[in-house]
């Protein structure tokens, strides 16, 4: 057609499909990480213990906070996955995806185990619903953080890297704060 310039379409590739929890995050909309996010984790658990134990309590500053603080830091994730061209690496590909998730399974399923093998009170609380929940979003949060940070590491959008760091210092202090002063196992008679 007169009057139209066609200019070469090499800078249009398509978008490098990433794996794991970066392929999730690039199709969640913000807003669910965000809102949605905090109520299928905390919400359900506290949904869960008013269900089948009839109260509900929750000790933990690592818990709601620190889950909201988590998602604020999957949003950021998002954000820069989005907008940046990653880098071909390790970090980036299946394998390191698969070796996180197997990571994050072997310290829960530990973790879960451990609370079993102390028997009597600790065993019964460990298999109540709203625990059995728990665990499987502390694997799936394990995972999705973990797999996610190289992301962090090597964005070049300093203020979306600085709060996400902030945001991940920021919960590891509420859950060395609840480990400290003995947060997690208040309910356990």
């Amino acid at each position: 057609m007169p009057g139209v310039e066609i200019h070469p379409t090499e800078n249009l590739a398509p978008k490098r499909h990433l794996p794991g929890s970066l392929w999730l995050l690039q199709r969640l909309p913000g807003w669910v990480i965000l809102f949605i996010g905090p109520i299928s984790t905390t919400g359900v658990v506290w949904l869960l213990r008013v269900i089948f134990e009839g109260r509900l309590y929750d000790y933990s500053r690592a818990s709601f906070p620190g889950d909201s603080i988590l998602f604020v830091y999957l949003l950021c994730v998002k954000q820069l996955s989005e907008k940046e061209e990653l880098p071909r690496s390790f970090f980036f590909e299946k394998i390191w995806h698969g070796v996180t998730f197997l990571s994050a399974l072997i310290v829960t399923a530990g973790m879960y185990g451990f609370a079993l093998a102390q028997g009597a009170d600790r065993a019964r609380f460990t298999l109540l619903p709203a625990n059995v929940y728990h665990f499987f979003v502390q694997l799936v949060l394990s995972y999705v953080v973990i797999s996610s940070f190289p992301v962090v590491v090597v964005t070049k959008n300093k203020s979306l890297q600085c709060l996400a760091i902030a945001c991940l210092v920021i919960y590891t202090g509420l859950l060395a704060y609840d480990i400290v002063m003995g947060n997690l196992g208040q309910h356990v008679k």
